[in-house]
């Protein structure tokens, strides 16, 4: 099981950082092959966190070079994103969760500089919320 849990927490964080897959194939297999939710939902927000936070802090270190990077390859999606986090702001950042969509808000967000502390908090409650309700789905 050791070795199940670790590989969901790798596969958590890449989930969370720009590459295009999502955990939640693995997520449900481990929920259902060893009866541990708690300890899975723990787990993978732990790894979709810290993904999350590692984009974060390279858009607040890193340079307006990112910024152009991701705005000629992606345009139409950092345009609708970039739209979404200008409306609903730092609260939007509850949605990182979504897959594409919120990886790219929470890039936007470290362009702005934000209260690392508050977009942290925001993330988790994303994150958190989405595995917990995934758990329920299963049980159900």
């Amino acid at each position: 099981m050791t070795i199940s849990l670790l590989s969901l927490l790798f596969w958590s964080f890449l989930a969370a950082t720009i590459l295009p897959f999502g955990v939640e194939p693995y997520f449900v297999y481990h929920i259902l092959t060893y009866d541990q939710p708690l300890l899975t939902i723990f787990v993978a927000s732990l790894g979709n966190i810290t993904g999350s936070s590692t984009i974060l802090w390279l858009g607040i270190k890193g340079s307006k070079k990112m910024y152009q990077h991701f705005n000629s390859s992606n345009k139409k999606t950092l345009d609708i994103a970039s739209a979404y986090f200008t409306k609903y702001g730092l609260v939007s950042l509850l949605f990182s969760w979504v897959p594409f969509i919120g990886d790219l808000l929470v890039l936007l967000a470290s362009f702005s500089n934000p209260p690392v502390l508050k977009s942290l908090i925001l993330i988790s409650i994303g994150k958190i919320a989405r595995f917990v309700f995934l758990a329920w789905t299963i049980s159900l």
